[in-house]
């Protein structure tokens, strides 16, 4: 996992969890005792639950800091716009 690499590379001292899909992310930090995680980094295309369906579930939760990331092309409205990092 490129992500987990580079942490490693830094010699992060923080634990890392990676959960394969939606649904697990959603276990373990429902099952965290309420001990939420410093940065959440987030796949938007996940499988099983996608991304967004996970941002759906805890977009009340103002503790969790989460950066989100996709291997989808942007969508533009306009071909000749520039593209940006959402």
């Amino acid at each position: 996992m490129p992500i987990q690499r580079a942490f490693n590379e830094v010699h992060c001292q923080r634990s890392i969890n990676i959960v394969a899909n939606g649904k697990e992310a959603v276990k373990l930090l429902e099952g965290n005792n309420n001990k939420r995680p410093g940065i959440t980094i987030l796949d938007l295309n996940l499988p099983i639950m996608n991304g967004v369906e996970f941002l759906r579930t805890f977009k009340q939760d103002r503790s969790l800091s989460i950066f989100r990331l996709s291997s989808s092309p942007p969508r533009r409205s306009n071909p000749t716009s520039s593209s940006s990092i959402t």
